[in-house]
């Protein structure tokens, strides 16, 4: 179950939207980083905004600060995680979202544990590697999408700056400086892959995305893509389930860790 809150940043009088993501018992808060997006990705609603501009860390702090407010309010416990997977590329932020970052797990502030903050990244390398070196215990997501430069610069037009063998470079980076962490969790660092129809789900999709990341303790996570107005713009349609199963399995059979949606 998700709860969606809207509100208008007092500096631009444009919408930033949070969600409260709840599951059984626990609730994550899924926060913005900007307001709309310069990063273009061909399947993302926000991506077709454009971007309005940066959120302080204040007004990244807010939107936890009300969410968890509103589900104390309803008798729920307060959240536990938080993700950085709202409006906005958070890497292209840095300096507000590593002020908000070292404030969520102040024990004096908010207290959230390192581990409980996953920060997502479409791929602006540099920023990468200085997350790394400055929050080495915040999980990351890495928005990737595709498993070849080609088709990622279809679907994520930023990886033509931040092309595929830079980001892999800045991805072992990370993954080499948690190396210890990451051996406990295998969900330490997390590859999201937007599934869509007859553009990345197929065979020779998901054998080149094994070969990419094979050797590399990452966990896939395999999202079926959700139409919105981007279905319209570019033509992209959700897979069957049965070919989400079948991209899943092949991955699986060729050595990689995937997490399903629930």
């Amino acid at each position: 179950e998700t709860r969606p809150s809207i509100w208008s940043s007092s500096r631009t009088a444009k919408k930033i939207e949070a969600v409260a993501m709840r599951h059984n018992s626990r609730t994550t808060v899924c926060v913005s980083s900007q307001i709309g997006c310069a990063m273009g990705c061909q399947f993302c609603a926000t991506g077709t905004m454009g971007l309005h501009g940066d959120l302080a860390a204040s007004e990244i702090l807010e939107q936890v600060a009300l969410l968890t407010r509103h589900e104390c309010s309803q008798g729920r416990p307060a959240p536990r995680n938080i993700v950085f997977m709202g409006m906005g590329e958070p890497l292209a932020n840095y300096d507000a979202v590593s002020e908000a970052v070292e404030k969520l797990c102040d024990p004096f502030h908010f207290a959230f544990r390192r581990r409980g903050v996953t920060v997502s990244t479409v791929g602006v390398a540099p920023s990468l590697k200085k997350l790394t070196r400055e929050h080495p215990d915040v999980r990351v997501a890495l928005s990737l999408h595709a498993p070849t430069q080609t088709l990622r610069e279809r679907i994520v037009p930023a990886s033509k700056r931040w092309p595929l063998d830079e980001l892999l470079e800045a991805l072992d980076d990370h993954l080499s400086a948690t190396e210890k962490r990451h051996k406990r969790s295998a969900s330490g660092l997390m590859i999201e892959y937007v599934l869509l129809k007859g553009v990345n789900d197929r065979d020779e999709d998901a054998d080149a995305l094994a070969a990419l990341l094979r050797g590399r303790n990452v966990m896939l996570n395999l999202i079926p893509y959700n139409p919105n107005v981007t279905a319209a713009l570019h033509g992209f349609e959700a897979p069957e389930e049965a070919t989400c199963r079948a991209f899943g399995k092949r991955v699986i059979n060729r050595g990689l860790r995937v997490q399903w949606p629930s």
